[in-house]
């Protein structure tokens, strides 16, 4: 049972997924998340999906009762910078550099970057 928000629950599955037998234990683990975050994306769309309120009491009942559901997750790698790999390369060309686990959805850091050089100009 994780108490927080979906960042709680994403560092769980980050740990769960760098085991030698993450495969075998994602496949029998049960997940239980009372909503305790900023947003709480995943528990608001599990108590939708369920038919039950919204809350942290009643996503402790929803756990106490055993209602489970499953859940997609999606991996995906982070790749080196393809800068070629030379001898002062941070990551070799274009090779795994971490995989993530994620669930809800991905998104990409452009719009972030964008901002942070803006504030240069």
């Amino acid at each position: 049972v994780a108490m927080g928000g979906d960042g709680i629950l994403f560092e769980i599955l980050q740990g769960v997924r760098d085991r030698p037998d993450s495969a075998s234990v994602l496949s029998r683990l049960k997940f239980g998340i009372v909503p305790c975050g900023t947003f709480n994306g995943l528990a608001k769309s599990l108590s939708h999906w369920g038919g039950d309120g919204y809350g942290v009491v009643e996503s402790a009942f929803r756990i106490c009762r055993g209602r489970t559901s499953a859940l997609d997750v999606a991996e995906y790698d982070v790749l080196g910078t393809g800068d070629g790999g030379g001898e002062n390369s941070a990551s070799p060309a274009r090779e795994p550099v971490r995989s993530y686990l994620s669930f809800l959805s991905y998104s990409w850091g452009l719009i972030a970057d964008c901002d942070v050089e803006s504030e240069a100009l």
